[in-house]
């Protein structure tokens, strides 16, 4: 479903015509279903028909994942010649790997991508190799054909500045790249600098963004000494510190940073009184030499990029008739206060590259081969932080758009604030709808691939997992399904597919009861344990090497 829609609205109607044979449906409506799957092979479609009759119902998806909704390959795939025939991308994949058991924080986040980058990076890197490729189908040339690096995309729930660790670390292996993404301009290091430039420009008495310019690397003032520069007078404004520890000040580094500071304040002040905005901000990147600093640190391409789109939004200012230095600046912290988004597409070296989108992103799309990363994120954290004000605080009501509002009650004795029975019902239907829209984008994650479909994740304690799977492994009082807790239960995609694994026995038996041809998943998913002591230490090992150069050559051809 497309952000902030209903789904429900959808799933209502379709169970409205679950039954549609003759004489079911009422007169004048017709019911045609679209679970004919025209772009993936059978043995894809059998894996993501295989978790979704044990994680999707009414209850958490809101519709019944039966053989009605079940996917069917509409397209016939050709058999392939006998000397490529086990080279062909069919069988789907998990790489896993053990991870230690630690805090869920974002500096671990960000360890664990770089490991995820790292394992897709090898298996790409022979899934492509020149001496011993992978097939997929060329559906435009009707024949199999080498797969190449742009038949391949990586998808992950949310790439943000992950999507940088992974071209990195891609790059390495002489892997191209192409991130599809969105970003806030304002919020780059780079636009901040300079707009802090122009506010102190327009009013050297705004503490932050001055504080902020003399600590960015034009002018490199440590905390150490912001911190002398506030002693002058604590109460006081800095700007006005800085001219006082200009006169009294002992550091002669520092005071060599702040006069530099005050002769371009004095510049640009004058320019503003008889050249254009542009011309001001030009000469400001000159003086500052930071549009230099920028193209040489990392990702310096994007950030060239988001300078020279400040100044384009100037342009378009001063073209709608404010030519006034400070009227522009107003103008533009306007449109820094909406914070619109921005489309971010980048090719690190060519177009025959692979692709890192969000599963979001992906919504349309199909690509020959694909990797799922973040796969073991846990989404508990997102679910909790909703349920927060912006300051970290529960908040003390909640609001449904269905059920309505309610609050915590007061407790006049002890005057502390305790969740009313409604507001902890409505919570808890929240986190359903939580799940369930995790559900959905997980179908949308598993459909993208054509031909091969690669998951990566880890584990931080096999053994407590694996108990945990086995409490689910003979469970069939809901039929098809996993009860309700195993999908409450789940903190990630990752424990959802090892639950539904761990019960393929029985889920082949329910199969059987409705007349459901079974699925043998052990012949179409295959797990392999990664050692990472192999993926890390071999970053750069030999084969790679040349599987690199050829690559490399075959470029120039």
């Amino acid at each position: 479903s497309f952000r902030q829609a209903c789904p429900e609205i959808f799933a209502k109607k379709y169970n409205e015509y679950e039954d549609c044979f003759p004489g079911n449906v009422p007169e004048g409506n017709l019911c045609i279903k679209l679970n004919q799957n025209y772009r993936s092979r059978k043995s894809v479609l059998d894996f993501s028909n295989f978790l979704f009759y044990q994680l999707m119902s009414i209850e958490f998806g809101g519709i019944e994942y039966d053989s009605s909704a079940a996917l069917q390959a509409g397209l016939e795939f050709p058999e392939p010649k006998e000397e490529i025939k086990y080279r062909v991308c069919s069988c789907s994949e998990l790489l896993v790997y053990e991870g230690s058991n630690t805090e869920n924080t974002d500096a671990a986040d960000m360890e664990s991508d770089e490991i995820y980058a790292n394992i897709i990076a090898k298996r790409i890197s022979e899934l492509t190799d020149p001496q011993n490729p992978c097939y997929v189908f060329d559906k435009k040339k009707e024949e199999y054909r080498p797969c190449r690096l742009s038949d391949i995309a990586i998808l992950m729930s949310t790439p943000g500045k992950v999507g940088y660790i992974y071209t990195n670390v891609l790059g390495k292996y002489g892997i191209p790249t192409v991130i599809k993404n969105k970003y806030r301009l304002f919020e780059t290091i780079e636009v901040k600098t300079v707009m802090s430039l122009l506010k102190v420009i327009d009013n050297p008495y705004r503490d932050i963004e001055l504080i902020t310019l003399l600590h960015s690397p034009i002018f490199n003032v440590s905390c150490e000494e912001l911190a002398l520069i506030k002693a002058v007078d604590k109460n006081g404004y800095m700007y006005d510190n800085v001219r006082r520890y200009l006169d009294k000040g002992k550091n002669s580094d520092l005071k060599g940073k702040l006069d530099r500071l005050m002769n371009i304040l004095k510049e640009a002040r004058t320019l503003t009184l008889t050249n254009s905005f542009g011309e001001v901000l030009d000469r400001l990147y000159a003086i500052t030499d930071y549009m230099n600093y920028a193209s040489i640190i990392k990702n310096g391409e994007l950030r060239i990029q988001n300078l020279k789109l400040l100044s384009g939004m100037a342009a378009e200012i001063c073209a709608s008739g404010i030519h006034d230095f400070g009227g522009v600046v107003n103008e533009l912290c306007g449109i820094a206060a909406e914070n619109p988004e921005r489309d971010y597409n980048m090719v690190s070296e060519n177009d025959n590259a692979v692709n890192i989108m969000s599963i979001h992103a992906s919504k349309g799309l199909e690509f020959p081969i694909v990797f799922l990363s973040q796969f073991s994120k846990d989404f508990k954290r997102i679910q909790l932080s909703s349920k927060r004000d912006e300051h970290g605080r529960k908040r003390s009501f909640f609001i449904d758009a269905d059920e309505g509002l309610a609050f915590d009650r007061f407790d006049t004795e002890t005057r502390r604030l305790f969740p009313t029975g409604y507001k902890y019902l409505l919570e808890r239907l929240a986190d359903n709808k939580v799940y369930a829209e995790y559900l959905r984008l997980l179908y949308v994650a598993l459909t993208r691939a054509e031909e091969k479909l690669i998951i990566v994740g880890k584990v931080s304690d096999y053994e407590k997992l694996e108990k945990k799977a086995s409490e689910y492994s003979l469970y069939r009082d809901k039929g098809l399904h996993l009860p309700r807790t195993a999908i409450l239960g789940g903190n990630s995609f990752m424990d959802w597919l090892l639950f539904a694994y761990c019960r393929k026995d029985v889920l082949n038996e329910e199969l059987a009861k409705k007349g459901i041809a079974p699925i043998d998943i052990d012949e179409i998913f295959k797990i392999n344990i990664v050692d990472l002591d192999n993926i890390l230490s071999e970053e750069f090992d030999i084969s790679y090497k040349r599987a690199i150069i050829e690559r490399l050559s075959l470029i120039h051809i």
